[in-house]
């Protein structure tokens, strides 16, 4: 716990000398996925969210409200439980 607060406290340093928020955000939403859904699942989203919901995974930190609404939208994620948890 003390090394990932480490690692971030790193991280924000590195951000407010280069001012680079959206990598940061990116950066926190990508590792978030992952540790939820696993490398695959977390690809699962990406690709979903950039398929049927028309938004890049670069454009995620630009369009942050967007991202959050169509990760709550029923159509995604109805979509993404059928391609990832009934897979046959």
């Amino acid at each position: 716990m003390v090394a990932e607060v480490t690692r971030v406290t790193k991280q924000l340093q590195t951000v407010e000398k280069t001012g680079d928020l959206d990598d940061l955000l990116l950066s926190a939403v990508d590792e978030t996925l992952k540790q939820v859904f696993r490398e695959a699942g977390a690809e699962v989203i990406y690709s979903y969210l950039g398929n049927k919901c028309h938004l890049k995974r670069e454009e995620i930190a630009e369009k942050a409200r967007v991202f959050s609404a169509e990760l709550e939208n029923k159509s995604c994620s109805r979509g993404f439980a059928k391609r990832t948890l009934w897979k046959g």
